[in-house]
């Protein structure tokens, strides 16, 4: 199965795909996308602190300033909850961030018999940390992998 090939509990990525953002609350984002597998790309879900998304944007040059200028205007005017930004809507692809190494851990179930076990039957992921990876001069927009 192709999400067992991803079998660590816990690693480092240093690219992230996804086409909507959404915000459930004040602190908690979930970035709907992409994960790339060796067989290709497969649905992903990531769940992170807003402090670790703004990280992201923050260093990833003048698409970054631009999302995050969606976001603040999203903000600015009545809206409902869930927040939810469509990227792809926006920009025509899933967007690629990689200026940051980001730690993913995995997400766990609990079994019958009670013991937590890692969910390698979903791509769920947890953004624990977010780092930013030094460039000698700054980047514009992600590198697309992605048709659009």
């Amino acid at each position: 199965m192709k999400n067992q090939l991803l079998k660590e509990p816990t690693f480092i990525r240093s690219e992230i795909y996804f086409s909507e953002i959404e915000f459930f609350n004040r602190d908690e984002v979930t970035l709907i996308g992409l994960i790339e597998t060796p067989y290709g790309f497969d649905f992903a879900q990531y769940i992170t602190h807003k402090r670790n998304l703004y990280q992201m944007l923050k260093h990833s040059g003048k698409l970054g300033q631009e999302i995050i200028q969606i976001i603040v205007d999203a903000f600015n005017h009545p809206h409902e909850v869930p927040v939810k930004i469509n990227m792809e809507e926006i920009f025509g692809k899933p967007v690629c961030l990689h200026s940051c190494e980001l730690k993913l851990d995995r997400s766990f179930y609990e079994n019958e018999d009670g013991e937590l076990k890692i969910d390698y039957e979903t791509n769920l992921f947890f953004i624990d940390l977010v780092k930013p990876i030094p460039h000698p001069k700054k980047q514009s927009y992600g590198k697309q992998k992605i048709a659009a």
